[in-house]
């Protein structure tokens, strides 16, 4: 178990397998895999409970705890989820479609739209917009 916590071979093995399937595969098909990826995820904690501001506060400490401190600010009747860093960084570089993993697993957390705003330069840094689920908040 030591070996998987300590192991530095995830971050470049990811990174090359990223861009060999962007290599290999459409954009259309790297974007659903990605979104695919994103819902697995979310399938791997527990559905979030309470209205939707509790929802976004429990997928950003979630966030945190996968690496990336964030922040979130009040955005046209929903929430901006900024980061001030992203737990996908190595792996992002010239990888956009790995933001569409955290967006798809953001949205099925939340059980609400999201549209990711990353920025991909020299530092990463997750941004996600979060609008109010349709007809309820």
């Amino acid at each position: 178990r030591a070996d998987a916590i300590f192991s530095r071979a995830y971050v470049p093995f990811v990174a090359q397998l990223l861009r060999v399937l962007g290599e290999r595969m459409t954009k259309g098909e790297l974007d659903e895999l990605m979104q695919t990826v994103g819902r697995r995820l979310a399938a791997q904690w527990p559905p979030l409970h309470g209205e939707f501001p509790e929802r976004v506060q429990a997928v950003s400490r979630l966030l945190e705890e996968l690496g990336s401190l964030t922040e979130i600010e009040q955005w046209d009747g929903g929430y901006i989820l900024r980061g001030y860093g992203c737990s996908l960084g190595e792996a992002v570089h010239g990888r956009p479609e790995v933001c569409q993993a955290m967006e798809s697993l953001i949205a099925h957390l939340v059980d609400a739209p999201v549209r990711e705003r990353c920025e991909r330069g020299e530092q990463p840094r997750c941004c996600f917009e979060i609008s109010p689920p349709a007809g309820r908040a």
